[in-house]
Formats: C-alpha cells, structure tokens, sequence
C-alpha cells in the first residue's frame, strides 16, 4: 500500500510493496533529496580551547577559538585565509590578555582594519572577526570588564564615585575616575543664543545666562549695564580699574578714573569735556595737527595757569567808555559810543570811539574810565601807552597823549609840549574842551592783572 510524503512543499506517493504502481514517485522524492542538498550547507559553529601557542583556526572545523594557555603568557592567533562572509570569534579564555596580550593576524598577507595585526589588550576581551572580501574587519568585540581607551591603554577598570569624572591619566594610557575640581563649572540647562557668560553666585563653579550679547559679527548690545549701586539713569561697565559710566538722559557718557573722580564726559549733543574741572594738568595732547570748525571755547571766568607756553583764556565783546572830568560828568550828552575789546591770554587789546554833542559842567583833570579789566599793579607792567586821535580839543602847542595806569580801569590823558620851549607835560582838563561837540578815537593795549 502506498504511503504519502510530502518533502519541500510537494507530497509524493510512494509504494511500500512488491508490484505496486508508483515507484516513479519514489524515484521523484529522492531526486529532490539530493537536488535540495546539492544547495544547502551546514554551519558548525565550534568552540575550540587552545591551550598552546602559536594558534592556527581552521576554516572547516573552528567557529570561535577560546585562547586559554595552560602556561601564562602572550599568544598569536593566525586566521585562515579569508573567503567573502566568513566568520571567526576570538576569545581571552584565562582573562588575562591586558598583561599577556593576544595578537591576532592574517594569512597570506591579508590585513585585519587595514593593520597586519589586531593585539588584544583588555581582560576577558572577545572580538568577532568577518573577512569582507578584501580584508577582515572587527565587526564587534567585548571588552569584558574594561572601559577602553580608543587609541590604545589599559583601560579602566575600577566603578566611579558619585559626582566623579572620566578623564585620561596623565600618561594618556589609561581613563580614571577623578573627582570634580574646583575649575569646574556647571552651566544652566539652556541659554540665550551669542549671550556672554556671568557667574552664577560665589561659589566660582555655576554660570548663568546674561542679557548681554555679542553676535557673529563682534557686535555688543545689552538690555542695560547696571552695576552694584547703579542706576538706569547712571550705570556703569568697569574696564580694569577705571570705569566708563553710561549717564541716562541727556547727560551721556562719563569716564571716571580708580577714584571715582569724573576725568572726562561727553554729552548726548557731543560735547566733551577732558580732566577734572579743578585740574591744571594736561588733559589732551595732539600730536598733530589740530582743526577746530567752530572755534575754541574758554570758560566765562579765567582758570588762570602758571605755564609760559599754556594760553588760558580768550575773550572778546563789548565796554563802555565813560568821559569824566574830576571824576564827574555831570550835564554830558554822549552821540555815538562804541568799544570793543579782545582778550588773550593775559594781555587786553582794547578800541573805543566816542563822541559827545554836550560837554557838560564837571570841571578838573579829564580821564576816561570803564576798561572791561583791571590792570596789573606792578610798574612795569602796568602801564601801557595808547594810540589817540581827538576831535575839538583847545591846545596850543601841545599834543595829547595817554596811558593806561596800574591796578586800574582808567585812561589817563597828558597834555605833552610839541618843544621844551613850551613847558611840561600837563594833565588834561576841562579848559581844553569846547561846550559842544567833540570826540575821542582811541586803541591801545594793556597787561590785566
């Protein structure tokens, strides 16, 4: 009686007895038996303990070879040569190939990573080694109880503290456990793209995020600068010792030297001011050439310096001349009366014209007062002679000349003789002046005091 098999998908009746139909089928069963042979292969994954050394795996009958010597020492791992695919374990059997390295090689000149030889160096390390067509590759390994160091080492192989870190030795042979520094710093969980770095408390070992910005291209900007005790309306960025003080509204910038004493400012308009208002020191020096578009300005009251070469002061403007004989004028009625001066330094430059239509009654010696500065009173220097041009003044010959006195405003008028013949210098009064209608031009200059 036939019997059903089926094989590989298909069911074939085959005949059990002598003169049964079927055995055509038996034939057919058998047929794919061997076909299906013909293309199957079996892998026997091996585990083999060599003891000895040198060690050669065999591509037929070795899967993984577990390298345990019976007498401690270095070994050397040959591996067939090499068929696309093929695969072969190699494994520290005594744990002990950190200090009896194993080292595994090719045959026939075949490379292993692109290297002649693959050493093992870490206790009870196992590496899986598959021949790509061209050379073997270490397609995984375990490095057992060792934390390796990537281009070489012994690894690590104590458990850190809590808190600790992982770092080389400083052979760069080996990792280690140490403990945090006191460099070291933690940082918050995010922060502001480009924000520059603060501290974050005293502890010197947190940071913090900061309004303050420096973007790609170098630029700086903050929401303010405000340090310890400042204000929106005054704040501060110190630079070493001294201080640039950003002053709010319309006061702008101020520079403040290690004191705290105010060297130079600058306002919102661009006004700028050098040294300290009390200072006599030298503040600015150009070395160069200076231009000024809109001139040099000089305080209202002189800050008077003892140099030779320093120019203190400049002024120019207005005074008014006052006719007086014997100190009085009275009944006078002035036309036109114009003065001017220019001050520099300490020497005043001085101009007036002045007309009068009525002289008046005062009578004794004519001088003219109102000088816009007082004289020096020493001698020397205090008296300076002045130019004069007159208009309806009675003297026969005799011309009229003038000075400046010392330690005073006043213009003093001489009759001086034209010859000796006709006397001495007198002064001036009011019987040279007519009732009516005269007139002095006069220029000169003076040392002030």
């Amino acid at each position: 009686m036939a019997v059903n098999k089926s094989f590989n998908g298909t069911t074939y009746s085959i005949p059990t007895t002598a003169g049964e139909n079927g055995w055509t089928n038996l034939t057919n069963f058998l047929q794919a038996l061997a076909d299906y042979a013909a293309v199957k292969t079996t892998t026997v994954q091996a585990i083999r303990t060599a003891t000895t050394s040198p060690i050669t795996v065999s591509a037929t009958s070795d899967f993984a070879v577990n390298v345990a010597l019976s007498v401690a020492g270095v070994s050397t791992v040959t591996l067939p040569v090499g068929a696309s695919g093929q695969m072969f374990c190699i494994i520290d059997g005594n744990g002990d190939s950190a200090t009896y390295n194993i080292t595994v090689q090719g045959s026939s000149s075949q490379t292993i990573n692109g290297a002649s030889t693959y050493v093992m160096t870490s206790n009870k390390q196992a590496a899986i080694f598959q021949f790509n067509g061209t050379e073997w590759k270490v397609i995984t390994e375990y490095p057992g109880a060792t934390l390796r160091v990537s281009k070489g080492g012994t690894g690590l192989t104590a458990v850190g503290s809590a808190l600790q870190v992982l770092r080389t030795n400083a052979g760069a042979t080996a990792l280690e456990w140490a403990t945090a520094g006191s460099g070291d710093v933690v940082g918050p969980a995010s922060s502001t793209d480009n924000a520059i770095v603060r501290m974050d408390g005293t502890t010197g070992k947190s940071v913090q995020n900061s309004g303050a910005t420096i973007d790609d291209s170098n630029n700086m900007s903050a929401a303010s600068y405000t340090a310890t005790g400042g204000t929106a309306a005054n704040n501060t960025m110190y630079v070493a010792s001294n201080v640039l003080r950003f002053r709010g509204g319309t006061s702008g910038l101020g520079f403040n030297n290690s004191s705290g004493t105010e060297t130079a400012s600058v306002t919102d308009a661009g006004a700028w001011t050098l040294g300290p208002s009390a200072s006599t020191a030298t503040n600015c020096v150009v070395n160069g050439a200076a231009s000024v578009t809109h001139g040099v300005v000089f305080p209202a009251s002189q800050n008077a310096v003892a140099n030779a070469n320093t120019l203190d002061d400049y002024e120019e403007g207005t005074w008014t001349p006052n006719f007086l004989w014997g100190g009085a004028a009275s009944g006078i009625v002035y036309g036109s009366r114009v003065a001017t001066y220019t001050k520099i330094g300490n020497r005043v430059f001085f101009h007036m014209y002045v007309e009068y239509s009525v002289r008046g009654s005062s009578t004794g010696q004519f001088t003219i007062t109102g000088l816009p500065f007082t004289s020096v009173a020493t001698a020397s220097g205090g008296y300076s002679a002045v130019a004069i041009w007159f208009s309806n003044v009675s003297l026969t010959n005799y011309v009229i000349t003038g000075y400046v006195s010392q330690s005073s405003t006043t213009i003093f008028l001489n009759a001086s003789p034209i010859n000796t013949s006709a006397g001495s210098t007198i002064a001036i009064t009011d019987t040279a002046f007519p009732s009516n209608n005269g007139g002095f031009m006069i220029t000169g200059h003076y040392i002030t005091a």
